[in-house]
């Protein structure tokens, strides 16, 4: 029957075979990736998409210019009989060549020329082309722009259309929506689909789809077709004279019913291969038409499967075939009287016993006993992809096993299960079986794991990941139409790797990587959203994760009242050894001569295998300088009160520094140890002793570690470490001499404040803090950042500008300069701000880091309130009591706490934390006060 054929199918084939006097299509785009929303995504009620071909690029694929009367794109799955109802084509020329990131706006269509309104039905992987009702007539010079309608009206998964990248500008716009056609804004992608342009031809064109054929295996006495079509591809008159077929076993049993097409028409007839023999037989489709002649090359084998079997085991099946239909437990003690007695031969070792097939995707669970002895042998799931493979073994149970509980498994329609004896001669056995087959969903299903993530504490500057994975866990095709982050603190985060590529097919899945990599200290989260096309809805996973910098500055100083330490890390492994995580340092109420009511950090090495390493967190020792390290420590020699004699008790201790935090290539700073007749642990008393051990000339960020260890037995020693401070090892004798320290408005109502050093010595850097009236004590810093001082003896002038002042305020500024030992303050300097400057609050609430931390005389609090929110900042002891209280409300708050309760009393030395609360945030920091 003759036909008007719309979309022809496997154009790349039908170039490959034409008879034509001249080329009518022109192809621009060779990507092979596909995607869904170009030029229509039918899995949406209605779509639209815009899309851009150059002059440059039509030129380049051998185009001149005429009439264009039909277009193609090429389908990348494979849809079956896919009507889309009522699609619209436009095209327009146009001398842009890409689109604009807000040019995303759907079209006004009048300013186009309609050249198509109609359905379309998709068949199969290939080329589809639909030809115009009207031609475009193409200037030549012009790019062209084709925008597509979609007014389907309802949604099914529809046909994926390869695409081209052009990357890095924008030349193609899609937009979907159900219940109404969308006249929004629509997304900017790279992802142009390829496109065939088809111009007039007066000749005819044959082209035949599929060029060859292999049947396969067909087991002797079935048969198996395949439909080919033929297609006048051209202008004029494609008349076909005969279509025969020679070779053994194969037939036309539909021949074509139309001999001479007409532009763009088409005929079908089918061929069938039926072999009696076993082996392989080749066929041969003749076409003679007006064009020439015309040949398709068929294949096929004749299969004959092993008596009884379906899964290529050549054995009888010696209980019935059963289908699983529904999730009731199928069998309890069906079979528990039944002995199984395979035959005399065999092939590999195997021998079936029985077998399942399964009419529905399912899940089969179930158990296998023995009821006589010890049952030998295994237990098998096999889909039998090929007859002559080996069954794939995916539950066993093995030699003396006398029962098997089976995983769950999700086996496809069509899968098949069998039990498998591997006797190595003929054995009867006695079993129970118990089995259940629970049907799988009919339509896809989305799945992910994890369904969250939280990253803990991830350094600043460092990144860390967590790979997801999605899985279809239903039937049918699920396609995934975006992964995004799409709330929260996305710029911390991002997705890398997504090895996504198609829609999943049963139990497929792919995989994507999300990493979390802080630039600053604080908590954030983010939401991760995965889209399918099946439910249309978003999936969405949440994620967080902790920026934190453990970097302390000297002076630094910790008593061990809180355990474990914060930031402070064990390593167990003997020195020399390569490194191993461990614990062997523990808290302990040593009385030592400076503190008797503090804690201290102690570790029992005794034995030949205790060791252990105490290591403080990064200290950041600066740019220059020497340095102290001073400590309490102290030895209870349990076994040895007295200096021994002959072989010593080989304890050590050890101070360390390192570059590394795994103490590699450490370097001793000082080692207490027993050699000889020399009992040196004598200089450690048990009552403790305070040691300052000297570290000149460091420069950056150092690890100490406490390193004790035992190696023979009869050592048993208690090591206690206590009160450890680090601080310069001198006054600097004149750390900076200032020559002019100045306020001054600027032209955008900012305020400078600027200063110059005449020399600078020892010198750490410079704060600035800023109050409403000159008592520096309520004044607070503009910045948490330490401006760097230069440590030169000629003039250096620095400058900042604040700009969180506001209009009608006059404004206090006070200069810090911090050295290594202390820090002094210089002014106030004042200044009135006078103009139009407008607030701006911050997006969320959140408090930074006290700084300096620890401290010995004053800590600046950095909070920030959005906008309309309030809240409280609480200091609290140790022991959990209020120490002093700040209300604050929204912008942006340096609270300057100066050591002092609520009554103005000092404060003694010890760990402090400090609260934010407000409606949207609770959050809880530490800080040390070392006098």
């Amino acid at each position: 029957m003759k036909r008007t054929v719309l979309f022809i199918v496997f154009l790349a084939m039908m170039l490959g075979m034409s008879f034509t006097a001249q080329a009518a299509t022109f192809i621009i785009g060779d990507g092979t990736s596909t995607q869904s929303y170009i030029p229509f995504y039918g899995y949406y009620d209605y779509s639209w998409s815009k899309v851009i071909y150059t002059a440059a690029e039509m030129a380049a694929a051998g185009m001149t210019a005429g009439d264009i009367n039909g277009i193609g794109y090429y389908v990348g799955n494979t849809p079956v009989n896919y009507v889309s109802v009522d699609q619209r084509v436009y095209m327009r020329h146009t001398t842009a060549v890409e689109y604009a990131s807000t040019d995303n706006t759907y079209p006004d269509n009048t300013a186009f020329g309609q050249v198509f309104q109609g359905d379309y039905t998709w068949n199969g992987e290939g080329w589809h082309n639909v030809i115009f009702s009207s031609a475009f007539n193409w200037n030549g010079t012009d790019g062209v722009e084709i925008l597509w309608e979609n007014w389907d009206g309802v949604w099914a998964s529809g046909p994926n259309f390869r695409y081209t990248s052009t990357t890095p500008v924008y030349k193609a716009v899609y937009k979907y929506a159900d219940v109404t056609f969308p006249v929004t804004a629509g997304t900017l992608t790279y992802n142009r689909a390829n496109i065939a342009f088809i111009t007039p031809s007066t000749d005819p064109i044959f082209s035949i789809a599929p060029l060859s054929w292999d049947f396969g295996q067909v087991e002797l006495g079935l048969a198996a077709t395949k439909e080919f079509t033929i297609t006048n591809n051209g202008g004029g008159s494609l008349d076909l004279t005969s279509v025969t077929i020679a070779g053994d076993y194969y037939s036309i049993t539909i021949p074509p019913t139309d001999m001479n097409l007409a532009e763009y028409e088409s005929t079908s007839f089918t061929v069938e291969f039926a072999p009696t023999i076993v082996g392989t037989h080749l066929g041969t489709v003749t076409i003679v038409h007006n064009l020439g002649t015309a040949t398709v090359d068929l294949t096929g084998e004749g299969y004959v499967r092993p008596p009884g079997s379906t899964c290529g085991n050549p054995y009888p099946i010696t209980l019935p075939l059963v289908d699983f239909v529904d999730d009731t437990a199928l069998y309890g003690d069906d079979y528990s009287s039944t002995w199984i007695t395979p035959s005399s031969s065999y092939l590999n070792g195997d021998d079936m016993v029985l077998q399942f097939t399964l009419t529905e995707a399912s899940t089969l669970s179930g158990d296998l006993t023995a009821l006589t002895g010890s049952w030998i042998g295994m237990f098998i799931l096999d889909s039998c992809p090929d007859p002559d493979t080996p069954a794939p073994v995916l539950r066993s149970a093995t030699t003396s096993s006398t029962s098997l509980t089976m995983t769950p498994v999700d086996l496809a329609a069509g899968s098949y299960f069998v039990i498998l004896s591997t006797w190595p001669s003929p054995q009867s056995f006695q079993f129970s079986l118990n089995l259940s087959a629970v049907p799988l969903p009919t339509d896809p299903e989305f799945s992910i794991t994890p369904t969250s993530k939280d990253f803990g504490i991830v350094f600043v500057g460092s990144t860390a990941s967590q790979t997801f994975t999605v899985t279809n866990t239903g039937q049918g095709a699920l396609g995934i139409t975006s992964i995004d982050l799409t709330a929260g603190d996305t710029g911390y985060f991002s997705i890398l790797n997504n090895t996504y590529t198609a829609p999943l097919g049963f139990n497929e899945s792919f995989t994507f990587d999300v990493q979390f990599a802080p630039t600053m200290i604080g908590d954030f989260a983010v939401t991760l959203t995965v889209t399918d096309d099946l439910a249309k809805v978003a999936h969405d996973v949440p994620i967080t994760g902790t920026g934190y910098d453990a970097t302390v500055y000297p002076p630094y100083a910790v008593d061990f009242a809180i355990w474990p330490v914060p930031d402070w890390t064990q390593l167990s492994f003997f020195y020399g050894d390569p490194p191993a995580t461990g614990t062997q340092w523990f808290q302990d109420d040593w009385l030592n001569v400076t503190d008797p009511l503090n804690k201290a950090a102690k570790i029992n090495i005794y034995g030949t295998t205790r060791h252990g390493w105490l290591i403080t967190p990064p200290i950041d020792f600066g740019t220059r300088g020497d340095f102290e390290l001073v400590f309490d420590a102290g030895l209870v020699a349990w076994n040895q009160t007295t200096p021994p004699t002959g072989t010593q008790d080989d304890d050590r201790f050890i101070v360390f520094i390192s570059d590394d935090p795994m103490m590699a290539d450490a370097v001793i700073l000082r080692e207490w140890n027993n050699t000889g007749s020399a009992w040196v642990f004598n200089e450690i008393p048990a009552t403790g002793a305070t040691f300052t051990i000297p570290i000149n000339g460091v420069t950056g960020i150092k690890y100490l570690a406490f390193y004790g260890e035992s190696t023979v037995s009869n050592g048993d020693n208690d090591l206690m470490i206590d009160n450890v401070y680090i601080a310069a090892a001198q006054e600097p004798p004149t750390p900076v001499e200032l020559s002019s320290f100045t306020a001054t408005l600027t032209a955008q109502n900012y305020v400078q404040i600027s200063w110059t050093s005449q020399s600078e010595s020892q010198m750490v850097g410079y704060r600035v803090y800023r109050g409403t009236s000159n008592d520096q004590a309520v004044s607070s810093l503009i910045s948490n950042s330490l401006i760097p001082a230069t440590n030169t003896s000629t003039t250096q002038t620095y400058s900042v500008v604040d700009a969180e002042v506001e209009i009608g305020n006059t404004y206090y500024y006070w200069l810090e300069s911090v050295d290594y030992q202390n820090s002094d303050f210089h002014g106030p300097v004042s200044v009135i701000v006078e103009g139009n400057v407008p607030p701006v609050l911050p997006n969320v609430t959140s408090m930074k880091n006290a700084y300096p931390n620890p401290f010995r005389a004053n800590t600046v609090i950095e909070v920030a309130l959005k906008a309309g929110e309030t809240g409280t900042v609480t200091i609290y002891n140790v022991a959990g009591q209020v120490v002093r209280s700040y209300s604050v409300t929204e912008g942006y708050h340096n609270l300057n706490w100066n050591g002092r309760d609520a009554n103005g009393q000092a404060c003694g030395s010890g760990i402090y934390f400090y609260k934010l609360s407000t409606p949207s945030v609770s959050q809880t920091r530490k800080m040390m006060l070392v006098k």
